[in-house]
């Protein structure tokens, strides 16, 4: 999926099965190992082909081989693309969020039959393992900000290249993440939020300690000039959690740049707040949505509102 944000993490590679450390050792010194964005337009061209088939593929018949790499000075870690995986918890977690009648109308009864009884004889050797890569479509989940600061962040303006990437080391995030849940616990605030922050806690508690997480913008990056990415002083989320921080910015701007209609912004579907992205993070409430699976737009900081 090309409009699609990633959540991924890397893991020295002594924290792999034998099998799969001397394989993953093998590619990640390859000399024509390929670069993070590479890996992921092969991974987006991958999915687009297996929707675009005829009946529609619902989840590869291999486990991809390929990986994004980074190093550490001399540590390499290795974060695989597991698409294969990945497809099958994608499926189970659909069936289990909606009736039947209508996770049907999306997954052809017959493939993914085939792909719940592969994924029950994979489990049978592999127990539950889990994933390295989440992915959020059309959107950047309000939760993956928390694990960091805006100091993490890397732009690339390239015109062929454009991309925004955050990235910390394991321990940071979850320091981060668990001060965050403290601060929810002390606030009165609604449950769902608290709970998403648990459950990526937990998920990266499944992970090596000496790994490092990386929220990569994809293809719901910046396109255009990178002004609204700008870094704000203080913006970073963990720190917004807990305090209730708004910071005052015209509210005719921000609707008039998310399009809404005279008077909206102030009605309370709108809330502006710095985030760790850098500028306002402006959060569109829709009920229609989970709590907290808002829709971001990044605006300048206030010295540049209105410039």
């Amino acid at each position: 999926m090309p409009y699609a944000a990633y959540l991924r993490v890397y893991e020295p590679l002594a924290a792999f099965p034998d099998a799969d450390r001397a394989r993953l050792a093998d590619y990640a010194e390859e000399a024509a190992v390929p670069n993070r964005s590479q890996v992921l337009a092969r991974e987006q061209a991958a999915s687009l082909a297996r929707t675009l088939a005829t009946p529609p593929v619902v989840a590869p018949v291999e486990e991809s081989l390929d990986a994004y790499v980074l190093r550490d000075g001399d540590s390499l870690l290795v974060c695989p693309v597991q698409d294969r995986l990945r497809c099958w918890v994608a499926i189970n977690e659909l069936q289990a969020s909606l009736p039947e009648t209508i996770t049907d109308a999306f997954l052809p009864p017959s493939p993914t039959g085939q792909a719940e009884f592969d994924y029950a004889i994979w489990q049978a050797d592999h127990g539950a393992a889990i994933p390295h890569i989440l992915t959020s479509t059309w959107h950047v989940p309000a939760r993956w900000f928390v694990p960091f600061r805006s100091s993490e962040r890397d732009l690339t303006t390239e015109p062929e290249q454009r991309s925004l990437v955050y990235r910390t080391r394991m321990v940071e995030a979850r320091r981060r993440l668990a001060r965050a849940a403290r601060a929810l616990r002390r606030g009165e605030v609604d449950g769902s939020v608290l709970a998403a922050i648990e459950d990526l806690g937990r998920w990266l508690e499944a992970f090596h300690p000496h790994g490092w997480v990386e929220l990569d913008y994809g293809g719901v990056g910046p396109r255009g000039s990178d002004a609204g990415v700008g870094a704000v002083p203080g913006g970073d989320a963990h720190t917004l959690v807990g305090s209730g921080h708004r910071e005052a910015c015209p509210h005719e701007q921000v609707g008039e740049r998310l399009g809404l209609p005279p008077g909206e912004e102030a009605a309370g579907k709108v809330v502006v707040g710095a985030g760790a992205v850098g500028g306002y993070a402006v959060m569109r409430i829709d009920p229609a949505i989970v709590a907290d699976e808002v829709m971001l737009d990044i605006l300048p900081s206030p010295s540049k509102v209105g410039t």
